[in-house]
C-alpha cells in the first residue's frame, strides 16, 4: 500500500513539474510557494549585506537609486536597477553566485537596467514605461 501511494505521489510530481528540494516539493507550474520566497529571501538578503551601495528601501524612495525587486519561483528572478557599471554587475554576479550555496538552489536569473521608468496616470496609479536592459543573465553554482 504504501509502494502504491509513493508511485502515486511520484508520478503525479513528474506529470506536473514539482521535484523534490530541501525538503519539500517546488512546482515548477502555479503560485509560488513558500518555500521558494524564503530561498529568494535568503539570496537578496547576502546580496544587500555584501552590497552596501543598494538604496534605502523606504516606501518614499523606492523608484530611485540603485535598487532592486525579486520574483520568487523555480528559478528566482532579481531585477536592478542603476547598477550599470560592469565592475558593479560583476560584483552582484559573484554575490548571486555565493549565495548559491546559503540557499541551496542551483541558480538564480539576474537582469540589470539603466534605471527605473515608472510612468504615472492621471488617476493616481502608474506603469512601467520602456527601461532599457544592461544586460540579463541566469548565475549558476560553479562545479
Amino acid at each position: 500500500m504504501r509502494l502504491t501511494y509513493f508511485l502515486i505521489v511520484l508520478l503525479g510530481a513528474v506529470l506536473t513539474g514539482c521535484e523534490r528540494t530541501n525538503g519539500s516539493f517546488v512546482c515548477h507550474f502555479g503560485v509560488p510557494g513558500g518555500d521558494q520566497y524564503a530561498l529568494t529571501e535568503t539570496i537578496a538578503q547576502y546580496i544587500e549585506k555584501n552590497y552596501p551601495a543598494l538604496a534605502d528601501r523606504s516606501a518614499d524612495k523606492t523608484k530611485q537609486g540603485k535598487i532592486y525587486y525579486v520574483a520568487p519561483g523555480c528559478v528566482p528572478s532579481f531585477t536592478f536597477y542603476e547598477i550599470v557599471e560592469p565592475s558593479d554587475i560583476q560584483q552582484t554576479e559573484e554575490l548571486a553566485r555565493q549565495s548559491l550555496d546559503i540557499a541551496g538552489i542551483e541558480r538564480v536569473h539576474l537582469t540589470f537596467y539603466e534605471k527605473q521608468n515608472w510612468v504615472m496616470s492621471a488617476n493616481g496609479g502608474g506603469h512601467r514605461g520602456h527601461e532599457n536592459t544592461i544586460k540579463s543573465i541566469t548565475v549558476t553554482k560553479e562545479k
